[in-house]
């Protein structure tokens, strides 16, 4: 039975389920023909009532006991509910009778694939194929074993060829996107939908594929434009200005980026991640108050969007509202415990607000979670400086170099913290690896503790590297 002949047929189908329940109902007799049981079964199916498309599957066994259909419905049912050897049994015996019957291999592919025995369903699928002829959706069926196989290549191999045979099959197209991802290919995939795209213009999904292609290879201006050509053609695709409006934000497009949220939000205001995204907008335009807003607008229509209290929390920390900051980050952490930059900024608050207990705890959450950022292990050792533990804000700092990749920021502070404990030769040490490594960073160093640059040794580094800098 095809999904559209049922679909066009609701009408009667309604008629034939309501003969259906009063049969039931008054536990008579009525005799359906095979199409309408046909119709039945496939409504009970659709709608996951297992139990119902039982009944049926058996009524229909015993008023057409010399129909194969109803025997491989009886299969499929056992597929459904995962009794695979029943209904491979069934199947094998319906092949004996009539093996040119492609709704046996297909079933018996899905039985299979149950098994996650992909090989074997593929050997199925292309059986249905030898007596189908081509069908784009056996060969996307074939193209998800190999999914499951992770054989990646030939799956793509299969979805595009599911397209050649139904251009439509948009389906296809996501997944040849999320082979080429997996499996780190994303440059290729940006030829394969340039081709899509050149042979199906008008196809919004062809060029939102493309423009995430792009995107997810950093290259956000021809991102965007894709995306505008998706938008073009749907002025109701809301994933392509989302993702217009993310490649904007990409190129610090602010502005730009805000139009297009707010021209999604048009016809979709209820919700929240535009309104988050809006907000994000107008907090990297340093328009705190406005972000606040919408930041809040995405709370009230999402409780559990934690960006959003996150994002309050960030233009309250702005505006030095140290406290009400501390609130928000909290209230996020309660949704999301597993977002460092959260617990980072949570420590942010606490230490300008002098808290540096509540602080060392935020820090050391946020490495928890992720020890490869330099500046949650400056501010843990900001944190015990603070409280005058040096030792403990230098041993800080020791265990951050043995993780960190970029180590010049650390070493910069090592070497203030040493010369602050007047272990000047040590203080020259880690002041010179900083600036072999990053010479730039030195403005930093002084602006966190001008005093150093009093030092005549430091100011003679700092020529030397500077010359050796620009030279």
């Amino acid at each position: 039975m095809g999904e559209n002949q049922f679909s066009t047929n609701k009408h009667e189908v309604q008629k034939i389920i309501d003969r259906y329940k009063e049969m039931k109902k008054y536990n008579s007799s009525i005799y359906f023909d095979v199409f309408e049981l046909e119709l039945l079964i496939e409504n009970y199916f659709e709608e996951c009532d297992y139990s119902s498309a039982k009944e049926v599957i058996d009524l229909a066994i015993k008023q057409h006991p010399s129909s194969l259909t109803f025997y491989i419905k009886k299969a499929q049912y056992l597929s459904y509910i995962e009794d695979y050897s029943k209904a491979l049994e069934i199947l094998n015996y319906s092949q004996k009778i009539e093996s040119t019957n492609e709704e046996i291999f297909i079933t018996k592919a899905d039985v299979y694939s149950g098994l996650e025995e992909h090989e074997k369903a593929i050997k199925c699928y292309e059986e249905a194929l030898s007596i189908m002829g081509e069908q784009d959706d056996i060969y996307e069926n074939i193209a998800i074993q190999y999914q499951y196989l992770s054989q990646h290549e030939e799956a793509i191999k299969y979805f595009k060829k599911s397209i050649q045979v139904n251009p439509e099959n948009n389906t296809a197209l996501y997944e040849i996107f999320q082979s080429y991802n997996i499996t780190d290919q994303l440059d290729k995939s940006i030829e394969c939908f340039k081709e899509f795209t050149s042979i199906a213009p008008l196809n919004k999904h062809a060029w939102f594929c493309l423009g995430n292609a792009f995107y997810y290879t950093s290259n956000f201006e021809d991102a965007e434009k894709a995306f505008d050509f998706a938008i073009c053609l749907d002025s109701n695709f809301f994933e392509a200005y989302f993702k217009r409006g993310s490649s904007l934000c990409e190129l610090d497009k602010y502005e730009e980026a805000l139009e297009i949220y707010k021209e999604s939000l048009e016809n979709n205001e209820s919700d929240a991640s535009i309104h988050c995204c809006i907000g994000e907008c107008y907090e990297k335009l340093d328009l705190y108050d406005e972000a606040e807003k919408y930041y809040a607008n995405a709370s009230s229509l999402d409780h559990d969007i934690y960006e959003a209290w996150t994002g309050m929390g960030v233009c309250a920390f702005e505006k030095s509202e140290y406290q009400k900051a501390v609130k928000y980050f909290s209230k996020s952490l309660d949704i999301n415990d597993q977002n460092y930059e959260t617990w980072f900024c949570l420590g942010e608050a606490y230490l300008h607000d002098h808290k540096y207990d509540e602080a060392k705890d935020a820090y050391k959450k946020a490495l928890e979670i992720n020890q490869s950022i330099d500046d949650l292990w400056l501010n843990l050792s900001q944190a015990h400086f603070s409280c005058d533990e040096h030792d403990e804000a230098i041993k800080v700092l020791e265990e951050g170099l043995q993780v960190v990749e970029n180590k010049a920021n650390l070493y910069y502070r090592m070497g203030i913290y040493k010369w602050i404990k007047n272990l000047q030769k040590e203080a020259y040490y880690y002041m010179e690896l900083a600036m072999e490594l990053d010479y730039d960073k030195f403005s930093e160093a002084i602006e966190f503790y001008p005093e150093i640059y009093q030092d005549q040794n430091i100011i003679e580094l700092s020529q030397l590297y500077n010359n050796l800098n620009n030279q």
